[in-house]
């Protein structure tokens, strides 16, 4: 048995914050097991007990994972004072208020992002010790061949240093991905890596 005070329960749940689940409470209108409570530091279990909010049953999840397909256009990140975030895109009904992307991709890169509020999680996904590979596709300026394969893999020129982006590897695209581009080509990725004040 975990107990935990409910407003603590109500805002983990994205019903609002702290302040906002204590003032619900305190009208009564939170319910555990069928009881009204009325006091924010109540504490009750919930993955045991019933929690109703205004009559409607709380869906309890100890944390929240999304899938996003990303566009273009949105950073990734949990705020910014300039830029639409990804989060920013998250519909309400599934809001909490400690989502944050896992892992990243450019404001200008579309594709999978995965959002949650588990850092544990996020730490095996980004740890470069759980060499979890990313696949990229990437379209280039001109055709992609050995030639380029083979330049990408030796790595490329910082001004702080010669990086080399291994473990990576430009992999040829499969008959169904190429639809005729030339110019695109399919990067596999385990992690960048800081070192000496660049990305390697």
């Amino acid at each position: 048995m975990f107990m935990e005070r409910l407003d603590k329960i109500l805002a983990s749940q994205g019903v609002g914050s702290r302040k906002e689940a204590g003032l619900l409470i305190r009208r009564g209108l939170v319910e555990v097991n069928g009881a009204a409570v009325s006091r924010p530091e109540e504490k009750a279990d919930p993955e045991r007990d019933a929690i109703s909010v205004a009559g409607k049953p709380l869906r309890f999840q100890r944390h929240l994972y999304l899938m996003m397909n990303k566009p273009a256009g949105v950073v990734s990140a949990s705020r910014d004072s300039r830029e639409k975030t990804v989060v920013d895109l998250v519909p309400e009904a599934l809001f909490r208020r400690d989502l944050f992307p896992a892992g990243r991709l450019d404001r200008d890169t579309t594709g999978l992002l995965i959002l949650t509020d588990d850092g544990d999680f996020a730490h095996r996904m980004l740890s470069p010790k759980k060499h979890v590979y990313k696949l990229y596709e990437a379209t280039v300026d001109g055709p992609v061949g050995t030639s380029e394969i083979e330049k990408f893999e030796a790595g490329a020129p910082y001004a702080c240093r010669q990086s080399l982006p291994q473990p990576a590897a430009a992999l040829p695209l499969r008959p169904w991905w190429k639809s005729g581009k030339e110019n695109t080509t399919r990067l596999k990725k385990c992690f960048w890596r800081w070192e000496e004040g660049c990305f390697v």
